[in-house]
């Protein structure tokens, strides 16, 4: 049996910003394409990650380091956890 070694996406934005959009790419990229999810596996917090005992601060910045394609996705607003991620992102070579 082969194992699939899919690359993972983490898609993020500032909390409750954007939801839709977030979850229209996942959906896009894990199951609405012919292609993508062959290739790609996407996560985002709100549907992957939430629901365990640590932070959410750690576990984005866990996820960020774990993906091999971060997608931030910004529009007006921002928090300060949505910039360290970002740097946290553009900082780590393996993270595209």
């Amino acid at each position: 049996m082969m194992r699939e070694n899919k690359k993972i996406v983490f898609i993020s934005s500032r909390q409750n910003e954007l939801q839709d959009i977030r979850d229209q790419l996942r959906d896009l990229i894990n199951t609405k394409d012919d292609i993508l999810p062959k290739l790609f596996v996407a996560k985002t917090f709100e549907v992957d990650l939430a629901g365990r005992k640590e932070s959410v601060s750690e576990i984005v910045k866990d996820w960020v380091l774990k993906s091999d394609v971060y997608l931030g996705i910004f529009d007006r607003e921002y928090s300060e956890p949505s910039v360290e991620e970002y740097h946290l992102a553009i900082n780590d070579r393996l993270v595209t």
